[in-house]
């Protein structure tokens, strides 16, 4: 089946318009497993939004959304939605969020969007197809040098507090440019993609943390591989290294060991 990329852009762009309304506000917070993993109500009706057009557009494909969680249509096709990449920040009013739509066929990301509602940037990418935002094709950059290299770390909620302090050290001790943790998986991706960093870490995210960007920036010549070395070839594998494929990434890895 060929995927109609305007109609997951259409979707996310709908959860944006939601976002776009509520940011700013001061809003209540409903606790899930711990004191920073919350949603509010601009995440829910996000994903009612995204949720109005998938279903129109997409009747008979599986959904895996962050809040509505699992419904299986037995389809091999499955629509992975994040109403809202960033929750912290947005509550807290930091622009660095997204919606983050994507699509799997059996188990390989073939479709993916990352949208940021704040300044209106659509980033997208379909399997084989390179990828773009608003039009325009997307390249990682061929920075090999550690010194000057930006390397994210993201990890999951099931992940220690204690595990973040001691990466981002780790990190910032090997002599990069700057260690970054920005809260919103999805952009940081998009960076990648745009050539704008050099690594992400990601360590046990939920897995619409980070389909729908890690196509993107696959799609735009990034390398991926568990922190093994070994090329990351599963969709659901949750902790991984992706970078811009230069020594850069043996660099990184070597911080893992």
């Amino acid at each position: 089946m060929d995927i109609d990329i305007e109609k997951l852009i259409k979707a996310a762009k709908a959860g944006s318009e939601v976002l776009k309304k509520y940011f700013g506000e001061v809003l209540e917070t409903k606790e899930k497993n711990d004191a920073s993993d919350y949603q509010t109500k601009a995440d829910l009706e996000s994903e009612a939004a995204i949720f109005k057009h998938i279903k129109s557009d997409f009747p008979d494909f599986n959904i895996h959304s962050e809040e509505e969680g699992i419904t299986d249509k037995g389809s091999d096709y499955t629509i992975i939605i994040d109403p809202l990449d960033g929750t912290n920040n947005f509550v807290l009013g930091v622009p660095l969020v997204a919606v983050c739509v994507a699509i799997i066929k059996n188990n390989k990301t073939i479709a993916g969007v990352v949208h940021n509602p704040i300044i209106d940037q659509t980033y997208y990418a379909q399997l084989g197809k390179g990828s773009y935002l608003e039009g325009k094709k997307l390249s990682v950059n061929k920075e090999s040098d550690i010194e000057r290299a930006n390397v994210s770390y993201i990890q999951g909620y099931k992940t220690g507090n204690h595990t973040e302090g001691d990466m981002l050290s780790r990190i910032q001790n090997a002599g990069v440019k700057r260690a970054l943790t920005l809260w919103s998986p999805g952009l940081d991706f998009c960076l990648l993609a745009s050539g704008r960093i050099e690594a992400i870490i990601i360590n046990q995210m939920e897995i619409y943390d980070y389909v729908p960007g890690k196509l993107i920036a696959t799609e735009a010549g990034a390398k991926a591989t568990d922190f093994n070395g070994n090329n990351e070839l599963d969709t659901k594998n949750d902790s991984f290294l992706i970078s811009n494929n230069t020594a850069v990434h043996q660099k990184v890895l070597d911080l893992l060991k």
